[in-house]
């Protein structure tokens, strides 16, 4: 595998937690460390916790001759599955594939090449997130007993050759909760207590929830501390996401944003990997560098690109001129290569230039600040002239449910089409006016 790391400057604030963390796993206060697995020491670089599947719809495609999207078959699944099992700790592959051979219509032995796909490219995609990687080697390098809770539905052969995949060997105990049957909670912890073989208050853990990974532990008198996953930083650092998701409310999901959910899974991944807060009167935590990441880097996947006006193209000159900026789009560019060249080029390059409109129309004060000695005084004031607020979105996990309306919607104008796109906008607003005036009320 390819090795997948970039170097990227971290802020005052990110080197702070950064610190802390590592400091917490190399101590001498405890004698053992617990990880989650996923989004702490394992991420993959996505921001929709569904890409993975579109990758498939060709695989099902010739198993299947149901006109349901694979995508929308396997969350319907997986969804099934929670609801049977009354958790989400206890789901398997196995489980949601059972149920989906049933929704999809496709044989026994096209079930078992389906799921054996899916965990090849969970496998493929998977790799270290950095500051867990750096977790792990210093619990490693100081002698303590690791324990890992792989919270996953993949199993144990998928999870042990990811686990390789990203350098992390020699710990002490593996928990699987499918496997194990255990629905998380006290129950789980209490296994993670045991598996340690120390005291509880010499045990300390790390995950991204807060009642199953700091409330649990503490009860249960252990130390934790919360690390938020790439996603959710990156969504709480600005409005990118939120106008982004205004823009596609109901075809988020749709296999041609693909590309767009892989550029904001890298830049989840690679510049939110130490978690930092959002800035006042930023949206890109004041960062030269990520604005070169998710704001130039993109434009470089689109075929012969050309900015609207003059304007833009000024401005695309002075960002490409700034040192900082121009290392964040080249660390995209290195990034993007390392995991999607070759993958994601049949899905075209739609709306990947979203990030730099968003940057041009409704940009904040102080990301505009940081390119003004190098602006002339009109187009600065320009610039600022032309800056609005965006309509945004809430950022839903799962995706929005269409209503009998929008069904028609889509049958009457195609989504993606000049007129159904105005007509959502007017939709959307008149949304936000009848939820603001239900607050104010």
């Amino acid at each position: 595998m390819a090795e997948r790391s970039l170097q990227i400057p971290l802020s005052d604030q990110q080197m702070t937690l950064y610190k802390s963390m590592i400091s917490a796993c190399s101590g001498n206060e405890y004698r053992a460390v617990s990880f989650r697995m996923s989004d702490i020491l394992t991420v993959k670089p996505f921001s929709e916790y569904y890409d993975l599947f579109i990758f498939m719809e060709e695989d099902f495609r010739e198993l299947s001759v149901s006109s349901e999207s694979f995508v929308k078959l396997r969350i319907a699944a997986e969804e099934a599955a929670e609801k049977k099992c009354g958790s989400s700790s206890l789901v398997s592959l196995e489980m949601i594939y059972d149920i989906l051979m049933k929704k999809g219509d496709i044989s026994p032995s096209s079930r078992d090449r389906l799921m054996a796909r899916e965990c090849e490219l969970a496998v493929y995609f998977t790799f270290p997130r950095s500051l867990g990687r750096e977790m792990y080697s210093a619990a490693k390098r100081s002698k303590k007993n690791i324990i890992l809770t792989a919270d996953t539905i993949y199993p144990r052969e998928t999870i042990l050759k990811i686990l390789e995949n990203c350098g992390y060997t020699g710990y002490n105990a593996l928990i699987i909760p499918h496997e194990q049957k255990l629905s998380g909670g006290s129950e789980l912890f209490s296994t993670i207590i045991k598996k340690s073989k120390v005291p509880e208050n010499r045990l300390i853990h790390f995950g991204w929830d807060v009642e199953q990974d700091v409330e649990v532990p503490i009860m249960s008198g252990s130390k934790a501390m919360l690390l938020s996953s790439p996603v959710l930083s990156m969504i709480r650092s600005g409005r990118l996401r939120g106008y982004i998701q205004s823009l596609h409310i109901y075809d988020i999901d749709s296999p041609e944003l693909l590309p767009l959910h892989c550029v904001l899974g890298l830049y989840s991944d690679y510049c939110f990997d130490v978690p930092q807060n959002k800035l006042y009167l930023s949206d890109f935590c004041g960062s030269e560098f990520l604005i070169g990441f998710i704001v130039l880097g993109p434009l470089s996947l689109i075929n012969d690109y050309k900015p609207s006006d003059d304007f833009r193209e000024r401005l695309i000159d002075i960002l490409s001129g700034n040192e900082k900026t121009a290392a964040g789009r080249d660390a995209f560019i290195k990034a993007f290569d390392t995991h999607f060249r070759g993958h994601t080029d049949k899905y075209g390059s739609r709306e990947l230039d979203l990030p730099f409109e968003f940057f041009v129309q409704f940009s904040s004060a102080g990301d505009r600040a940081i390119y003004q000695q190098k602006m002339e005084p009109a187009d600065f004031q320009h610039w600022a002239d032309i800056s609005a607020d965006p309509e945004l979105a809430p950022v839903y996990g799962k995706t929005a449910k269409k209503s009998a309306l929008s069904k028609l919607a889509d049958r009457m104008f195609p989504p993606g089409t000049k007129v159904r796109n105005m007509t959502d906008g007017i939709l959307f607003k008149m949304k936000n006016r009848a939820m603001n005036k239900g607050k104010k009320k």
